[in-house]
């Protein structure tokens, strides 16, 4: 009686260690076993990271700096690090405004065909006044005329946007003008007043 004893505990030890081997996890094989492929795995992940953020850069406007371009208007009196979206999308269309009592005025137009949309409203507009006729304007009743970006001892730069997005809700170009639009803190942050 004990010989069987023995074997029924010697197969059931047997069945428990094939049982628990069948359920373990066999996440050891998965892993990669040569150095090789384990860098590589890594740089797939690292690759997949770097992707999800260059995506992430193109909708907020901020790119790796060696992207950027500096657009400087001489008459303008300033300089504006552009990102590297606007690149062949943007252009810019500078000139005197009465209106607004401009001294200089430069205006953004993102291109169609490869041309400036000069009928449609701009993605933004950088205007140069003088101080007293910001005073002047800042007192009128009415809509605000847009945000400070700066100012010197003789003037001040201010940045206004459209109100909407001018192209049809359907279009190409209604998609490309909101994906070109810049908040108001990159643009701060990357306007410069020229001595």
């Amino acid at each position: 009686m004990n010989k069987n004893k023995q074997k029924v505990i010697a197969i059931l030890t047997a069945l428990t260690f094939v049982l628990l081997a069948g359920c373990t996890d066999n996440k050891a094989a998965e892993t990669p076993k040569t150095p090789e492929k384990q860098v590589e795995t890594q740089a797939q992940g690292n690759q997949a990271t770097t992707e999800n953020n260059k995506e992430e850069q193109l909708q907020d406007g901020h790119e790796n700096e060696a992207d950027l371009k500096t657009f400087i208007s001489k008459e303008g009196g300033f300089s504006l690090v552009q990102p590297e979206m606007w690149n062949d999308n943007v252009a810019p269309i500078e000139g005197k405004n009465a209106e607004m009592k401009a001294e200089w005025e430069t205006s953004f137009h993102i291109l169609v065909d490869g041309k400036v949309d000069k009928e449609s409203s701009a993605l933004m507009t950088i205007t140069k006044m003088t101080k007293a006729n910001y005073e002047a304007m800042a007192k009128e009743e009415g809509p605000t005329m847009g945000d400070k970006l700066g100012e010197n001892d003789k003037f001040v730069w201010v940045m206004t946007t459209p109100q909407a997005n001018p192209y049809e809700e359907k279009s190409d170009e209604f998609k490309k003008f909101n994906d070109m639009m810049l908040d108001f803190e990159f643009v701060k942050k990357n306007f410069k007043i020229n001595n």
